[in-house]
């Protein structure tokens, strides 16, 4: 469908991305959820880099920003 969707150009063709991506995001919300769920995953608490990781989300869902 990403390929679909960048050979168009338009409104209905960023409209149609952006709805793509909101259906993606549910897709992993879910299946996030599901893994919780599950009782068998081990969960490892590290201390993390923050700034990289708001960069990648920002980058992530930039085009929901403009």
């Amino acid at each position: 469908m990403h390929l679909l969707l960048q050979s168009g150009s338009g409104t209905l063709s960023r409209e149609c991305e952006a709805e793509l991506f909101k259906i993606e995001q549910y897709t992993e919300m879910a299946l996030g959820y599901i893994r919780l769920e599950s009782g068998t995953n081990d969960f490892v608490i590290t201390a993390c880099d923050t700034d990289r990781i708001i960069k990648s989300v920002l980058k992530k869902f930039s085009k929901q920003f403009i």
